[in-house]
């Protein structure tokens, strides 16, 4: 993976690699192989994800979702590199990875 992933991000997708391998064994190797798969696409064609209309411009935040699980990364661009900022679930609290773009 080209990507690099924030730190919370990093700890997010690692988390529901344990859960998804505590529930049926291999499990959370296909979660990552989704995840690495869409890591490619996100870092290939940058502008492919969809775009998040309420976080400022200069962070050029996108949203690419997961087909086979419930989850999307955020990619956005903090201080000029482009970062997984979030392994966002989708029942989570929307924008809870907001906080991030500004902490790196």
């Amino acid at each position: 993976m080209k990507l690099s992933f924030v730190e919370d991000a990093t700890d997010e997708l690692v988390a529901a690699i344990e859960y998804y391998e505590r529930e049926r064994p291999g499990l959370g190797f296909e979660f990552y192989s989704s995840v690495e798969v869409l890591v490619e696409l996100a870092d290939s064609f940058p502008r492919s994800g969809s775009p998040l209309s309420r976080v400022p411009r200069r962070f050029d935040a996108r949203m690419f979702v997961l087909r086979t699980f419930p989850f999307a990364l955020i990619v956005a661009t903090i201080q000029e590199q482009r970062v997984v900022a979030a392994v966002a679930h989708a029942s989570r609290k929307p924008d809870y990875w907001k906080p991030r773009l500004a902490a790196k």
